[in-house]
């Protein structure tokens, strides 16, 4: 069990640990063996349209499993919330204001090839336009299969399997 810190470029001063100061380039720490690479906790997207954005996302993001929904009830300044997840945890918020599309990219994890073209027809049946029709991202490098939808706000959204 155990995850990698990559410190890039020139390493000033250490990672202070129970030991001591240590200053390797690659510091290894004991945690969670069945972790994911994904250190993203979630992401909060403001869309003008709220219940039409919950029905497009409810729709579209279900060919990749996300599939529980929850609210939250804002108080205190805090808005109200429409959270999306896998079941274990919700990661995927969507709150209602002004949407800056241009501002923001979101980029969701497709198991195989098959569930990136599963996203792609369920988000236009959802009524999202389609940006990029998936396929082979050669340019990214080999492994890279995407699709890129833009939802009813405009934002862009990318499913993409990594192999």
């Amino acid at each position: 069990m155990h995850f990698t810190i990559r410190i890039h470029g020139k390493f000033q001063g250490g990672v202070r640990f129970a030991g001591g100061m240590v200053r390797p380039s690659i510091v290894q720490v004991d945690a969670d063996e069945n972790r994911k690479e994904n250190m993203i906790d979630h992401v909060i997207l403001t869309v003008s349209e709220f219940k039409r954005s919950v029905a497009f996302y409810a729709k579209a993001l279900k060919p990749l499993g996300i599939t529980t929904v929850i609210d939250y009830e804002g108080k205190d300044g805090h808005p109200d919330l429409k959270g999306f997840g896998d079941g274990k945890r919700h990661f995927f918020w969507l709150k209602e204001g002004k949407p800056d599309p241009q501002a923001v990219h979101v980029g969701f994890v497709a198991k195989d090839h098959s569930e990136v073209d599963a996203f792609y027809k369920a988000a236009l049946a959802a009524g999202g336009k389609s940006k990029e029709s998936p396929q082979a991202r050669l340019e990214y490098y080999s492994g890279y299969y995407a699709t890129w939808v833009l939802d009813p706000d405009g934002h862009d959204i990318e499913v993409v399997n990594k192999s």
